[in-house]
Formats: structure tokens, C-alpha cells, sequence
């Protein structure tokens, strides 16, 4: 039985992308570097923004990783909102949730001030607790950590809890804190990776999650 869900964030409820590559290119430009296409950002984001600073970066200019991270920063501010969308079906699946009194999460890597600020503009209708990110205090995932502390505040046993995400990270997470699991096959990343890290179910689109919810008018198939 399913008495919690817990989201990941870009790829999973948001598409970001666009936002990403757009700032991370424009601080390449300034300091001479290769740009990058939307397809090599997909591959890499979900490790957190120092992470991806790093993968972008020549690696000769791996002292300056610091600084770039904040020119990075800088320009995310005023531009992580730039072709954010939420991804078609997700609205439905909220409600849904809602309705039926399941409790929702959002567990990211991405630094906590842009999650809370996308749940903020993108989702205020629908009530996500807790909200986490990337901050000091709290390991990111695939440290099971964070994922552990939502089943506690949420008075939910793990093995009840679905965390459902786009990529290896998510799916690592939930295994590591016994939670059952769901790669989202529409966000960023591809079947392969969720196939080796295990998925227990891959879904293509957000609506087959009202099969694993327990509701049969979505008539699809999981695999």
C-alpha cells in the first residue's frame, strides 16, 4: 500500500532544462568556454550545482570551479524560471493525491532556495511537506538520508512510501531507505540508466501512476 509519495523536482514534476543550459552557457561565454546542448545538460544535472559547474567546465580551470559556481548562481537567479514547465499529467496526479488524503514530498538536489521557490510559482495550489533540497545539513541523495527523515515527518513506515523520479540518483535513494520506487521515464534521463539502477517500475508517462495508486481508470500497462 501506498501512504506517501515522494517527488524528485527537474525531470520529475518540472521540466528545467532550458533555464539550466541557458544560464550555465551564458557563464561558459564570459569565460571563453564551450557551450553545451540541452541533451549533455540532461545527462548530467541531478548531482547537485557544483556538480554540474564541474562536469561544464574545462578541466583545466578546476580552480576556478568557486567562482564559476557563483557567476552560475547569479544568473540562475534571474533566469531559472526560462521555459520551466510542469510536465503535461502532473496536475492530475497532485489532485488525485490530494483527494485521496496520500501526503506528497519533494526531495532535490537542487540547491533548497530554487525548490522552494519553484514549488512557490509552479505549485501552489497543492500542499508538498516536507520540501527538501540541497543545503548544508543534509546529504544528497543517493544518501538515503532525506528520503528516511520525509517517511519520519510523514508517520509513514518506508516500505509505504513510493519515490518516484527520472533518474539512477532517485532510484538508488529508495532502495538504499527501503522505499518502493518509480523511474519517470518523460523527465531527463533514459530507460537504460533506470533499468540499472534497478526500478522497480518505469513509467512512461505520469498517468500510469494511477495504476500503481491503486485507481483503474488509467488502463495502461507498467513495466
Amino acid at each position: 500500500m501506498i501512504k506517501g509519495v515522494v517527488f524528485d523536482l527537474d525531470g520529475t514534476l518540472l521540466n528545467t532544462i532550458a533555464g539550466i543550459q541557458k544560464s550555465v552557457n551564458r557563464v561558459l561565454q564570459k569565460y571563453g568556454f564551450p557551450e553545451h546542448t540541452e541533451s549533455f545538460y540532461k545527462a548530467i544535472v541531478g548531482h547537485g550545482m557544483k556538480s554540474l559547474v564541474i562536469e561544464s567546465i574545462p578541466d583545466t580551470h578546476a580552480n576556478d570551479i568557486e567562482e564559476i559556481l557563483e557567476n552560475v548562481k547569479n544568473e540562475y537567479d534571474g533566469l531559472w524560471q526560462t521555459g520551466t514547465t510542469i510536465y503535461q499529467g502532473i496536475p492530475e496526479i497532485l489532485t488525485f493525491l490530494e483527494k485521496r488524503n496520500i501526503p506528497m514530498a519533494i526531495l532535490s538536489n537542487k540547491p533548497i532556495k530554487y525548490v522552494v521557490e519553484s514549488v512557490d510559482s509552479f505549485f501552489d495550489q497543492w500542499t508538498f511537506y516536507p520540501v527538501i533540497g540541497e543545503k548544508y545539513d543534509v546529504p544528497k541523495k543517493p544518501n538515503p538520508y532525506g528520503l528516511e527523515l520525509i517517511a519520519q515527518k510523514l508517520h509513514v513506515p518506508a516500505r509505504d512510501v513510493l519515490m518516484i523520479g527520472d533518474s539512477a540518483i532517485d532510484i538508488e535513494t529508495a532502495i538504499a531507505a527501503n522505499t518502493q520506487h518509480a523511474g519517470a521515464l518523460w523527465g531527463f534521463k533514459d530507460r537504460a540508466e533506470l533499468v540499472s539502477a534497478g526500478a522497480q517500475h518505469l513509467l512512461s508517462y505520469p498517468g500510469q501512476l494511477f495504476v500503481l495508486l491503486g485507481d483503474n481508470h488509467e488502463a495502461c500497462s507498467i513495466t
